[in-house]
């Protein structure tokens, strides 16, 4: 065998134990992942945490959690998460949807009328 045909069955050994490492660590991250939804959306708590236990979350946490669990295929816990978080933006914040703002909201995105004289 040459040194270059050496050289390249070492390389590809290499990446194959590379290759075969990442896997272990993507499926620990995965298992991982199919827990903490599984765990939450399971017990409730994903959908309960400001109803039932007075907390808050930003609206970064809000998506961030509503993503989680809807891209497991939990669609209704991430509406929940959303609505229930909604309740609890202030005015102004991206899911806030009281009717006072939301009207402000649209009339201010209305376009005016050019009315001619």
């Amino acid at each position: 065998m040459s040194e270059k045909k050496a050289s390249a069955d070492r390389r590809a050994v290499q990446l194959i134990d590379a290759m075969q490492t990442s896997l272990a660590e993507l499926r620990e991250l995965a298992q991982a992942c199919d827990d903490f939804v599984t765990t939450w959306v399971g017990t409730g708590l994903a959908s309960e945490l400001v109803p039932h236990y007075d907390c808050t979350l930003t609206c970064e946490e809000a998506e961030t959690l509503a993503g989680v669990t809807g891209a497991y295929g939990y669609a209704g816990t991430a509406e929940a998460i959303l609505s229930e978080h909604a309740e609890h933006d202030e005015c102004g914040d991206a899911h806030h949807s009281c009717p006072d703002c939301t009207e402000d909201d649209d009339q201010a995105a209305a376009p005016k009328a050019d009315i001619a004289t």
